[in-house]
């Protein structure tokens, strides 16, 4: 996939305020690619796939030793892998994941954690009830919230609302 214009930014608008930022990527792996699911997790420091997707692309582990995982409770190791997670066709980010059966599978098979989130810019907009989520790629200055040109008159309709 050739994009040569940057940045590069993944939108999604939800109908209703959500509490869990899913969004469909593509695993990569040589010729293989599949659809998946995947978690924007900002309380995660690493981006880890589910076995299904090992198994579905015949992922190869990068190193024969494994790499040590600290969650809240524990140390467990994990195979790390490489591969090419795609944003909705938009921009591709070739990165380490471990493989952990610790997500849900039912939700997601992907957890993009902050090794990847902070690559880029990451916002949440939960406005009139509807969270738009966006992801800029790669970062190309800083997003301030307070240097932005406001609505006066729509910013009082929101004040009085909830008061």
């Amino acid at each position: 996939m050739e994009n040569n214009k940057y940045p590069l930014v993944l939108n999604v608008e939800y109908n209703q305020v959500c509490y869990n930022i899913i969004t469909d990527i593509y695993i990569l792996n040589g010729e293989k690619e599949k659809k998946y699911r995947a978690f924007w997790d900002t309380g995660s420091n690493k981006s880890i796939i589910s076995p299904k997707v090992v198994s579905d692309l015949s992922l190869e582990p990068l190193l024969e030793k494994d790499v040590y995982l600290k969650t809240s409770n524990k140390l467990s190791s994990h195979k790390s892998y490489e591969v090419d997670i795609q944003c909705k066709r938009i921009f591709t980010i070739t990165t380490h994941v471990l493989c952990t059966d610790m997500i849900e599978p039912d939700k997601y098979d992907v957890l993009i954690g902050m090794d990847i989130i902070s690559m880029g810019d990451f916002c949440i907009s939960n406005y009139k009830g509807k969270t738009f989520f966006s992801f800029r790629f790669p970062s190309i200055n800083k997003v301030d919230l307070a240097d932005t040109d406001w609505d006066e008159s729509a910013l009082r309709g929101l004040l009085s609302n909830n008061n």
